[in-house]
């Protein structure tokens, strides 16, 4: 007999979390953030158990985003002001397209850092960054704080992830966490027009499939 337990829980656990979201007087920027960080927790918890259960539920989830209707709570309560022309969640429905992309192209180990650099080391570098007073170069947009943070978190959520999923041992984790770390937060800093949420994980992506063949 199918055990539907895993399915269940975690959607009534995303209900809970989005009902908790709409009632809540937080503002939209923290809102969206903390949605965005919670798929990211829930993410890493089931893709340890079932690769194929974790890629149906963010199925369900994007279908969630696609259909819902203007008119509801929770649609004010996180879109911003250049999604109500187009009437959908876009920078949401994009960030949840790059997380199910990465997790059917690429290895779990792989896979969870791409989402550890879209989830939490962008977010947090976001949240730094516009406190940070040196501005970047080449970019004037960005702030050194906030390219150090990323590159921090970066690595830290890598190394964890890889120690974890990875075959590697603990000399490789290292220099990949470091070399992936590095080029992601350089290519987050660019002053180019493609969204984060696209360019931040194929990077991170694209980095670590290289290294593994490099070394």
């Amino acid at each position: 007999m199918l055990n539907l337990l895993p399915l269940i829980l975690p959607l009534i656990l995303i209900g809970i979390i989005f009902l908790l979201i709409i009632k809540s007087e937080i503002n939209k920027k923290f809102g969206r953030q903390f949605a965005r960080t919670f798929v990211g927790i829930f993410v890493i918890a089931y893709s340890i158990n079932n690769k194929t259960i974790l890629l149906g539920l963010l199925s369900l989830v994007m279908l969630f985003l696609l259909f819902i209707s203007e008119r509801s709570l929770f649609f004010k309560k996180m879109v911003e002001e250049k999604e109500k022309k187009s009437g959908k969640l876009t920078g949401l429905i994009l960030y949840l397209s790059m997380i199910i992309l990465t997790t059917i192209l690429f290895p779990l180990w792989i896979a969870g850092c791409c989402l550890i650099n879209l989830s939490f080391a962008d977010g947090f570098a976001t949240f730094v960054g516009k406190k940070g007073r040196s501005k970047l170069m080449w970019n004037k947009k960005k702030t050194f704080e906030g390219s150090i943070t990323f590159l921090f978190v970066s690595f830290l959520g890598c190394f964890l992830v890889m120690s974890f999923l990875s075959p590697f041992t603990l000399d490789r984790i290292i220099l990949f966490s470091l070399i992936t770390s590095l080029i992601a937060s350089f290519a987050e800093s660019l002053p180019i027009k493609i969204d984060d949420n696209i360019t931040v994980p194929l990077v991170t992506g694209a980095a670590l499939y290289l290294l593994t063949i490099l070394f």
